[in-house]
This record gives structure tokens, sequence and C-alpha cells, in this order.
């Protein structure tokens, strides 16, 4: 068997037409259009991810700004293990992730920008952020501390400061 026949039974679609617009026993030019062929699409996809990841989109809420970082560094892994010349410069990731806060999150972190001299803590302050942010939204969307209109706290109050949920070092188990 010779390498034109070979590509022609191992190929698909596009690749496989590539194939078919050489000679037959001209393996090595089959094998180079395809090549070449594969390359320049892989390329530009490269480009196109690589301006989707420069200047991605703000979340539409603060709450979702943790998960469209795990996103937009997933997508950047896959970019620089595709393209290993397409790593991003440090501050220009932190300009990108930027880019996803809004609102208030966007404000906070601008305020305390000198503070985050890394990608690594820049990343790690958005962590912190809208980790206590997703917490606030889901708290507000339903209190699971409140029982018949009182929350923990306000129950805490009237019993002295003890909840009298499973703690032990409640009054009425002897304990003051």
């Amino acid at each position: 068997l010779d390498m034109w026949t070979i590509l022609l039974d191992k190929t698909k679609g596009e690749a496989r037409e590539k194939v078919k617009t050489v000679l037959r026993g001209k393996g090595l030019e089959a094998y180079r259009k395809v090549h070449q062929w594969f390359s320049l699409t892989s390329n530009m996809a490269a480009q196109d991810l690589r301006a989707k990841l420069s200047k991605p989109r703000p979340t539409a809420k603060e709450e979702d700004v943790i998960a469209a970082l795990e996103n937009w560094e997933t997508e950047y892994r896959e970019l620089t293990e595709m393209s290993p010349e397409s790593v991003l410069p440090e501050e220009w990731r932190k300009s990108a992730i930027r880019e996803l806060l809004t609102g208030s999150f966007k404000q906070a972190i601008s305020d305390r920008e000198d503070e985050y001299k890394t990608y690594d803590e820049l990343k790690a302050a958005i962590y912190r952020w809208g980790m206590n942010r997703k917490r606030e939204s889901d708290s507000t969307a339903m209190d699971i501390n409140q029982v018949g209109g009182q929350s923990r706290q306000q129950q805490q109050q009237e019993n002295g400061g003890w909840s009298s949920e499973g703690d032990w070092g409640h009054p009425q188990y002897g304990f003051n």
C-alpha cells in the first residue's frame, strides 16, 4: 500500500476531499495538502478563540462571575494547548478577566486594583468576592434559617444568645 491509499482510507470529510485532489501515488503531496489545510484552519480557530478571550462579555449577574471565570480559564487552557504561542501576557490576562465583572463588583475590584499585582492575586480576589456574592444571593433567594418568620439571629436573641437547634450549650441541657 502506498501513502495516498492509506490517507484516502483513513480520512473523512474535507480532509478526504483534499487527498482526492492529488494524483494516486503522490501520498506525500496529499499529506502536505491535508497538513497545510489542517494547520490553517487550526490557526484560524486559535485566532478566533484568542480574540474572544481577550475581550470576554461581562456577566449579567454578579453571582455568575465565578462560573464565567472558570469557563474563561478552561478556554484559555485549551487555547494554549492548541497554540502554545498564544500564551497571553499576565497584564492582558488580568485585563481580560476584569471584563467579566459588572456593577459594584467591577467597582470594588477597580478601587483596590493596586493590591492585585499578579493575575493569581486578582483571580483570588474575584473568587472571594464572587463566593460572597453568590452566598448572599442564595440566602436572599431562600433563607433556610427562617422558621416561623424569625431568623436564626432573632431566635438566638430571644433565647439569651443560644440556638435551640441542637446547641448542646443551651441552658435546657444544664450548661450556662
